[in-house]
């Protein structure tokens, strides 16, 4: 059916810019819907990892330094 309707929009130049504005309308908001999609998995990734209680550094860690050894010398 699409087919056909194509093939008669080809002979009416204006039908046919009608009918490409509709697909490619149609194609857009498909693409637009994956990308929010995979946006959302993205997202959640990054939201679970640092959520991960194994994989945070506590605020003590981050203020301590190691003190370096001052009997080497080079």
């Amino acid at each position: 059916m699409l087919k056909l309707l194509y093939a008669i929009a080809k002979a009416i130049p204006a039908l046919q810019k009608i009918l490409d504005k509709l697909f490619g309308e149609g194609r857009e908001l498909s693409a637009s819907k994956r990308n929010e999609a995979k946006d959302g998995m993205v997202d959640n990734a990054i939201a679970d990892a640092l959520a991960s209680p194994n994989e945070r550094v506590r605020g003590s860690e981050t203020k301590q330094q190691r003190e370096t050894d001052k009997t080497s010398g080079v």
